[in-house]
């Protein structure tokens, strides 16, 4: 491979690690600089507790701080076995099958962040920074159009992966449950119903960490011993 070759893949790897170190840099910078203005219930379409936040010398935001209860923990914490799971899972696989080590990747991304929503209301904050959300009809806070707004990526994800789901008869089914479960509970959350959304979420977060963690047994059942050697991807989800 040429020199000339060389520096634009560099320059193409290069260039998303120097944006994710100044996002991190820039969020360490917000923290250290944060002034707590004000605390309570200041929202009127919400009961949940918030400070108004300035951060950077001048730039004002809202914070939501949730009170967590053992429910809103249990399900961060299936939520962050799971992916734990997952990126086990992609570094058993590595670069063999990339298709399969995107897959798992992004995975765990996704059930992490989503525990560092549940125990940080980071979908509240977001929602609570973007008031003009409040005026989308049938909705009774910014924050529900944001927590409805997390199915678009979840359904590109499920969509383009779909095959790698099915290799698990049972863990798609799992997978399947776990998602109605979320809807379920989101519904639940927008129209306050009776029964709470916490006691739909830890069954939800189960389902999805079981159901995931049955196909990823089946990948790494399925990855032939030399597979690191021919440099192919020769498992059975390859040729399905």
């Amino acid at each position: 491979m040429s020199g000339g070759t060389l520096r634009p893949v560099r320059l193409r790897h290069a260039i998303p690690l120097a944006a994710v170190i100044a996002i991190v840099v820039l969020l360490i910078v917000a923290v250290a600089t944060a002034e707590v203005l004000a605390r309570g219930e200041l929202l009127p379409y919400s009961p949940m507790t918030v400070e108004r936040v300035e951060v950077l010398g001048g730039i004002e935001l809202w914070v939501a701080r949730e009170s967590l209860v053992r429910l809103d923990i249990l399900n961060g914490a299936i939520l962050a076995l799971g992916g734990l799971v997952a990126f086990l899972t992609a570094a058993r696989i590595g670069r063999r099958v990339p298709r399969t080590f995107r897959f798992f990747v992004l995975l765990g991304l996704g059930l992490t962040y989503l525990a560092l929503d549940e125990m940080l209301a980071l979908h509240e904050t977001i929602g609570y920074n973007l008031e003009f959300l409040a005026d989308v009809p049938g909705t009774n806070s910014p924050e529900d159009v944001v927590f409805a707004l997390y199915a678009v990526p979840a359904v590109a994800f499920f969509y383009v992966y779909r095959d790698l789901i099915a290799v698990s008869v049972w863990g798609a089914r799992l997978v399947v449950l776990g998602v109605a479960l979320f809807g379920a509970a989101a519904v639940l959350d927008v129209l306050d119903a009776i029964v709470d959304e916490q006691w739909v979420e830890p069954p939800g977060s189960a389902a999805l960490a079981a159901g995931f963690a049955l196909v990823a047994a089946r990948h790494l059942a399925s990855l032939p011993p030399d597979a690191g050697d021919t440099g192919r991807d020769r498992s059975s989800t390859a040729t399905a």
